[in-house]
């Protein structure tokens, strides 16, 4: 997560703002997607535009310290919650974030207050790893390029048989059936049935439920 910040040559600049801003100790978040935290606690920097800096009097550095921690144990979170609200996140090729979605970034009291649930983390996961790449890249993304393995349909078959289990408390999946155009994953109740069909000439048969 720690990057180099590169010494800065400008000689003109907007505003020259406050001193506080560019004092330690600081945290420093990058406006892209991939969020990128700092904690800085030593000399004055100074950062270009596109660097969020938060500044705490040196009296509370453990704060300061504490507040990074907070955002790097939830980093996922934070990329997830940026990606749903951000003005700029998946609008077309964009992958770059306001202040304005930095600022309305969560920060309770308790860290249970924004813990996921198992579905919840699921669908985080799903965003950050293939509909983010899927938006900005389209055919040629993780998503569309990458073809579905086995385990990744045990993953689902699991995932899917935990959401329901409250309602189904015998719902069972059986292996998933590999076709030369479609994958099919059978789920059944109770006892295993006898779907032999399915082993022998799967294609077929299943072409024929269409007719």
């Amino acid at each position: 997560m720690k990057q180099k910040f590169p010494l800065l040559k400008e000689r003109f600049f907007h505003s020259a703002y406050t001193e506080d801003r560019y004092t330690a100790p600081l945290v420093l978040i990058k406006e892209t997607d991939s969020l990128s935290i700092v904690f800085w606690n030593k000399e004055f920097i100074t950062y270009r535009d596109k660097i969020v800096g938060i500044h705490t009097p040196q009296s509370q550095v453990s704060d300061s310290h504490n507040f990074y921690e907070f955002l790097i144990s939830n980093h996922a979170l934070y990329q997830f919650v940026c990606t749903l609200n951000g003005t700029r996140s998946l609008v077309g090729k964009s992958t770059s974030i306001l202040k304005q979605d930095i600022d309305i970034l969560p920060y309770p009291e308790e860290a249970e207050e924004i813990s996921l649930s198992f579905w919840e983390k699921s669908l985080c996961e799903d965003a950050l790893e293939y509909m983010t790449s899927y938006v900005r890249h389209g055919q040629n993304s993780k998503l569309l390029k990458t073809a579905a393995e086995e385990q990744a349909l045990r993953n689902y078959s699991r995932l899917f048989i935990r959401m329901l289990v409250s309602l189904y408390d015998n719902l069972k999946a059986s292996a998933p059936v590999f076709l030369d155009s479609l994958i099919c994953q059978p789920f059944y109740f109770g006892e295993r049935p006898n779907l032999e069909w399915l082993a022998e000439y799967p294609e077929t048969e299943l072409r024929k439920l269409n007719i």
